[in-house]
């Protein structure tokens, strides 16, 4: 496991001690279900004088206590005076709304867990802690600050050009990026996303560098390269082809990558190496292991292992002297 996904959790379970909360709550992203429920700000009314931005976002900022949205690349001079949420639908913390019905259904339609909340205190009577997606949020940050210091002190900013991992919710883009920037390194940033779009991370690092603070100094486009194109037959599936890499870079390399999501990383910046090698800053690069070794025993690789024709017999890995000799 990643250093930053330990410590982070260290951190949110301290932060959870101190809440005195009961229980914990938090989603992934097998659960989705906003894709068709969450309303956007399009569909409110807004102001006479406000002017359309024909994205449905207005630069961010509050106003008479509602929640304003923003897209860092286009700073306009106003905000949102309307409340962004339709008559009856819940308002989300992010201040998007979703029809009441999906309130308290299992199911992370706010896609902040603000819909789910509060439902454990109205059956139990006990309070949850939430615990964002991805793990990220002020608290889980200093996780990722901690590791990027840890790597470091083993010779990271010496050693290395670039850095490359798998991109789940974003919570590691925006960690490992943000912690990039505050240490003021030359390192490169590569995401390669294996479950959504390039923009939903991009939108997700924007809203934790104004967590942060750092909405008024830095995008997030500044700050990563974030590679679409890998997530394949979507999350949690995987091609034949990728079944092969994941077996073929165990096999040569003794490393065990999983079918969810390093296994798409790591092939994803090997086909990126081969057909898109600038944009990279080096040729020394560091791929990040974030884990998700439990994903080889759910049965996914069964078929593929199956339709093998010859046996693999196993053998001990040799020692790092056999190797020089």
């Amino acid at each position: 496991m990643f250093d930053n996904k330990s410590q982070s959790g260290s951190n949110l379970a301290a932060d959870r001690s101190l809440s005195q909360t009961e229980s914990w709550l938090t989603a992934n992203e097998a659960l989705w279900s906003h894709s068709n429920e969450t309303v956007s700000l399009e569909e409110v009314v807004w102001e006479d004088d406000q002017p359309d931005t024909r994205n449905g976002k207005c630069v961010y900022g509050k106003k008479n206590g509602y929640g304003a949205f923003g897209n860092c690349l286009r700073k306009l001079p106003f905000v949102c005076k309307s409340e962004a949420v339709l008559k009856d639908y819940f308002r989300c913390r992010s201040g998007e709304g979703i029809q009441s019905k999906f309130v308290c259904d299992g199911h992370n339609d706010c896609q902040d867990m603000s819909d789910e909340a509060d439902c454990g205190l109205n059956e139990t009577g006990e309070e949850s802690y939430l615990l964002p997606i991805g793990g990220f949020n002020v608290v889980g940050l200093y996780g990722y600050l901690t590791a990027f210091q840890e790597m470091i002190s083993q010779g990271l900013l010496e050693d290395f050009d670039d850095i490359v991992f798998a991109c789940g919710s974003g919570g590691t883009a925006a960690g490992l990026s943000i912690a990039n920037y505050l240490n003021q390194s030359k390192l490169r940033i590569h995401a390669i996303t294996i479950c959504v779009n390039k923009q939903s991370i991009i939108d997700h690092i924007n809203d934790a560098l104004n967590e942060v603070g750092l909405g008024d100094s830095v995008c997030a486009d500044d700050m990563i390269d974030i590679v679409d194109g890998y997530i394949g037959l979507g999350y949690g599936l995987s091609t034949p082809e990728e079944q092969e890499f994941i077996q073929s870079v165990s096999r040569s390399t003794g490393i065990i990558l999983d079918p969810c999501y390093t296994g798409k990383g790591a092939n994803g910046l090997v086909q990126e190496l081969s057909s898109n090698p600038d944009r990279f800053q080096g040729n020394r690069i560091l791929f990040i292991h974030t884990g998700g070794i439990f994903g080889l025993f759910d049965g996914k690789m069964d078929s593929y292992l199956k339709q093998r024709k010859h046996p693999e017999p196993v053998v001990l890995w040799k020692e790092l002297d056999d190797l020089l000799i």
